[in-house]
């Protein structure tokens, strides 16, 4: 591996590693065997695990969002135009929709990965820099910022 940013735990007890440096995503077995499942992904930044144990996984170079199937097929969900409005961090909400930063136009957005509509659900102040998300039990969702060094809880719904 060379830089890996992110991993996500597999529902059949493997690691899913984003390999930045390397352009790909590695899988690692419970016995440390690793296998790539797929490359040229053009920076693959972060990764969540999908029910179906595919990987959603965000990618800076071009900015895009894709689903990883682990026979290594790549499906992409979708791709913006400006470099500005790349995908950061990534989850999955329990309606199976897609959560995304996007840190250099701060945001939290939410991708429909059956239509591929986003819409935003929280854009600009407080946040500056979201790097992360994840989901609270109540369904709020939690971004964490690079610039001020915070988690911000944003209320579901909004």
């Amino acid at each position: 591996l060379k830089w890996p940013p992110a991993v996500a735990a597999s529902p059949d007890g493997t690691a899913l590693v984003c390999d930045f440096g390397g352009n790909r995503l590695v899988r690692f077995a419970g016995d440390g065997t690793s296998s790539v499942v797929a490359s040229s992904l053009g920076g693959p930044i972060r990764v969540a695990v999908d029910r179906d144990g595919s990987a959603i996984v965000t990618a800076i170079s071009p900015p895009r969002i894709m689903r990883v199937l682990m026979n290594g097929t790549v499906i992409p969900l979708t791709t913006f135009a400006s470099s500005s409005q790349r995908p950061f961090g990534v989850c999955i909400d329990p309606d199976r929709s897609i959560l995304f930063t996007t840190d250099l136009a701060p945001a939290l957005r939410r991708l429909d990965p059956n239509t591929g509509l986003v819409t935003p659900i929280a854009v600009g102040a407080p946040l500056r820099l979201p790097q992360g998300v994840s989901l609270f039990p109540n369904g709020d969702w939690a971004v964490i910022d690079g610039i001020t060094e915070e988690r911000r809880q944003i209320e579901e719904g909004l």
